[in-house]
């Protein structure tokens, strides 16, 4: 079961996601980068933003 991303983990706390613009890599591929309130958006991630290619970047879902 895949879930949409809708929370970052940081060292010590989650931050909401206030956005998540979704991109092509190079090589066509999917990827994407979060943003939230009071901080820089994320690096790009390989993937379309679900669950498993959230914990593959090492990123926390709820």
């Amino acid at each position: 079961m895949m879930h949409v991303l809708k929370r970052i983990a940081v060292p010590g706390e989650h931050k909401l996601i206030t956005s998540i613009e979704v991109g092509q890599t190079a090589r066509r591929n999917y990827a994407y980068r979060v943003l939230w309130k009071g901080g820089p958006p994320s690096m790009w991630f390989e993937g379309f933003p679900t669950s498993d290619s959230a914990e593959k970047a090492g990123l926390a879902w709820v």
